[in-house]
């Protein structure tokens, strides 16, 4: 056996550390040198480039990897430019992106041609987002203070894959589409269901789920019960379910809130051919942040769904920001909102898709205009009353009419406090709206200790800032009335009491029954048709709703039950086929009930018949 062999076989009592192997032996350590010459030795750098590679997955902290490829950017990039297809993204070798979109050496420049036809063949929507973000700046490059992209070579990239910034008005400025209402996705909200005294989300989800899909294709059903399935499997528990639809469309998609400690939203596409994951990049969805889906929209009708992110984004604030806000204090097209467009697989950038005339499979929809939503915003019921931008209208109101539209918290304002205030679109001129409030009057109460509120029914223009029509009265306020907040509903039926000529109205729930009456009424209607500018009354205060005790009213009250019952009425206008004085008759249509639950007696009948006499009904 050789001295070298001897000396190798012994047991090691001493471990050189690499510093030490190259300050005791400079001249021979091999580190010095290969990366002084690689970049002038084509074979120098492959043997590196080989031993790189064959560390493989056992490098767990990229540490070797790191030794390497962070101090030698060339190596860095063609390391990267070999696992394109198969990890372009690994966790030990980031691209240095810097380099490549500046192209400062030859092989920046090829790695960057690289990435670009990665592009066109990619599978990953996720990698494909993470290289536009990186080559464009998070898009920004795309759309530069001199409307073209800020480097030549960007400019076919824009023009192919960014057509928006991923902050955009809900007007699209480059593609010139806007988000209105007819084209906003439903939103609808479905809580887990809870079970027990504490209210504990029921573990098994999956019939809850599936109730998701209801009424669609057999193929999106069986896709949502599968997937059910796997949460079950997988022990993931939803905390609720958000499912954004549209009448005119054929796909949908469903945000799932995991009850989890970081509350993980799973979103999903749902065609009727089955279920997508959706990646959703950390540019447009920052976890810590917890923006919200505020819209959900297919502009383009190429079947692929535009998200919109915000912070409280169709709420009133009750300061200077609500004059930026639409009547309902949704948001105008003016408001911005980070936007990204749902593809295969993840959410990327918005390409507007409208050239190239794309087509719906024959058992798919991609029309999004059917939705004529004009009313109520997308995240309210639709028994709800519309809600009304008290700080918009009181900019342009307050002083016509000397009323203040000041929040409860706010300071004693100039004018009489507003008491309650409900609006809603004009039923003939979308571009109108009417309101109708009540507001206190400074004046002391009578001898009889009630006073009096006073009442504002008006057709306003809220985009020109104009009171069109206008109609005032007092309202005492006694023992039989009460007004509130909610006291008003406005009635927008179709009275069409003659040719061109249609009434609308409001209804005052302001009756009020003492503790031990033995009857009341209220919704109070009163109609109005339009005259030059003021709103006249037709007609006035009429109950359209009232109950009394029946039967054995002496002992109504008592604790033993008795032979005492509740009717109650209500009342409805119908268009009789005859009319007076050239205004349709009114048939007064009473329905009564006595009783209440299943065991309820209820008849309807015509009670009477209103004619038009000087202008009013009587």
């Amino acid at each position: 056996m050789t001295v070298l062999q001897r000396t190798m076989t012994q047991a090691i009592d001493h471990r050189w550390y690499y510093y030490e192997l190259g300050y005791y032996n400079a001249l021979v350590n091999p580190w010095g040198p290969l990366g002084t010459y690689m970049a002038e030795s084509p074979a120098i750098r492959n043997a590196v480039m080989a031993e790189i590679n064959a560390i493989g997955g056992d490098d767990q902290n990229c540490s070797l990897h790191q030794a390497w490829l962070n101090t030698h950017p060339d190596l860095l990039n063609l390391f990267v430019s070999q696992h394109l297809q198969d990890a372009p993204f690994t966790p030990c070798a980031k691209p240095d992106w810097s380099r490549i979109k500046a192209g400062t050496t030859a092989q920046a420049v090829e790695l960057r041609g690289q990435y670009l036809k990665l592009l066109q063949r990619t599978p990953s929507d996720a990698t494909r987002d993470e290289i536009l973000s990186q080559l464009t700046s998070n898009g920004s490059d795309c759309f530069s203070a001199q409307g073209k992209p800020a480097l030549n070579w960007q400019a076919d990239l824009c023009r192919t894959w960014v057509h928006e910034p991923q902050v955009t008005p809900l007007a699209l400025q480059h593609s010139k589409l806007t988000l209105d209402k007819r084209h906003q996705f439903l939103k609808l909200v479905n809580e887990a269901p809870r079970t027990g005294e504490n209210g504990v989300i029921e573990p098994d989800q999956r019939a809850w789920l599936g109730t998701l899909t209801q009424g669609m294709h057999a193929d999106a059903i069986a896709s949502m019960q599968a997937y059910a399935g796997s949460l079950w499997q997988q022990h993931r528990v939803v905390r609720m379910a958000t499912h954004w639809r549209h009448p005119g469309h054929s796909r949908s998609l469903i945000e799932l809130e995991l009850a989890d400690n970081d509350s993980t939203r799973v979103d999903l596409i749902l065609t009727p051919h089955g279920l997508q994951e959706l990646t959703v990049p950390a540019r447009l969805y920052w976890p810590q942040d917890r923006p919200d889906i505020v819209r959900v929209s297919d502009l383009d009708a190429d079947g692929h769904l535009e998200l919109w992110w915000s912070k409280p984004f169709d709420d009133c604030q009750g300061d200077s920001s609500d004059l930026e806000r639409n009547l309902d204090c949704s948001a105008t097209g003016a408001m911005s909102a980070t936007m990204g467009e749902a593809n295969r697989n993840g959410v990327t950038y918005f390409v507007d898709d409208r050239h190239a005339n794309p087509t719906a499979p024959a058992d798919e929809d991609w029309r999004s205009l059917p939705n004529r939503i004009t009313a109520n915003r997308s995240d309210q019921n639709p028994g709800e009353r519309p809600t009304c931008n008290r700080v918009l209208l009181g900019s342009f109101l307050s002083d016509d009419l000397e009323v203040s539209f000041a929040g409860p918290q706010d300071e004693s304002p100039d004018y009489p406090r507003m008491i309650d205030l409900t609006c809603q679109p004009h039923p003939l001129n979308p571009n109108l709206t009417l309101l109708a409030l009540f507001h206190e009057l400074r004046e002391t109460p009578n001898t009889d200790g009630n006073s009096y509120r006073g009442f504002v029914m008006a057709v306003v223009d809220v985009k020109r800032r104009l009171l069109i029509r206008v109609y005032r009265d007092r309202i005492l306020e006694d023992a039989g009335t009460r007004i509130s907040e909610y006291s008003l509903r406005l009635d927008t039926a179709p009275y069409n009491i003659a040719p061109k000529l249609r009434a609308f109205g409001v209804r005052m729930n302001i009756g009020y029954s003492p503790r031990y009456a033995d009857g009341g009424e209220s919704d109070y209607l009163t109609l109005f048709i339009e005259r030059g500018k003021t709103l006249r009354p037709i007609i006035q205060n009429m109950p359209m709703s009232s109950w009394q005790m029946v039967g054995d009213t002496a002992h109504c009250f008592d604790d033993a039950e008795t032979g005492c019952a509740i009717e109650n009425k209500a009342v409805r206008l119908a268009l009789a086929s005859t009319s007076t004085n050239g205004w349709r008759d009114l048939d007064v249509i009473t329905t009564t009930s006595i009783g209440d639950g299943a065991s309820a007696k209820t008849h309807a009948h015509m009670t009477g018949k209103l004619r038009a006499k000087g202008g009013v009904y009587r």
